[in-house]
């Protein structure tokens, strides 16, 4: 496989991460709460968490990207994925008597994650070569829709077959796709990608 291909399929898992850490909360929910009795309310919390991790992370990547080493940005993405999921997996299994701790913590790493990829995934896509770059663009977008449904169909079918108790090994199974991304960034040469210079820009963004 070419350094081109490797970038592009780095892309396509990194995408594939996202779609995985910002829905794989809610299809645990039931799980959740019947093995650690957490409230609905705390367990609808962790959706708000990840969303104003995410944004945050996009805002400070924003103001801050033009000081920062953007392909250590990138490679350092599946790396939170990959950390955090352990952290969302691990700790409950270890110390169940503070599981919502450690699923917490585990989704604020991985939402940093997601919202690097949020910033970074497409900007790469763009600055590879190619004869129609909307359609490589589309095509990326589109991964992220098959990630939310792989991923449904995966903690679906895993879920029922192997036991909702097993649900840890279900996600260490997941921790596959961001390390795909992570060999594969690694092992690449990555495009060099244009930042602002100046943050005036991002108050518009902010703005929006």
């Amino acid at each position: 496989m070419n350094n081109h291909k490797r970038v592009q399929f780095g892309c396509y898992a990194g995408n594939t991460t996202q779609a995985i850490t910002g829905n794989i909360s809610p299809l645990l929910f039931i799980t959740f709460h019947s093995m650690y009795g957490i409230s609905y309310s705390l367990l609808g919390l962790l959706v708000l968490i990840f969303f104003f991790t995410q944004l945050g992370v996009d805002l400070l990547f924003s103001f801050f990207s033009h000081k920062l080493n953007i392909q250590t940005a990138v490679r350092a993405m599946p790396l939170l994925a990959i950390v955090g999921l352990l952290l969302y997996a691990f700790l409950p299994y270890f110390f169940p008597e503070q599981a919502y701790l450690g699923i917490v913590l585990g989704t604020v790493v991985f939402s940093a994650s997601s919202g690097l990829a949020e910033v970074l995934v497409s900007p790469i896509i763009a600055a590879l070569p190619s004869e129609n770059p909307d359609h490589e663009m589309s095509k990326l977008h589109s991964i992220y829709a098959w990630g939310v449904v792989g991923a449904v169909l995966l903690a679906t079918l895993f879920l029922l077959t192997c036991g909702a108790e097993n649900w840890h090994w279900m996600i260490l199974l997941l921790t596959i796709v961001p390390l795909t991304c992570a060999i594969l960034f690694f092992s690449s040469t990555l495009p060099p990608m244009q930042t602002e210079e100046k943050i005036s820009g991002v108050f518009k963004h902010l703005k929006n």
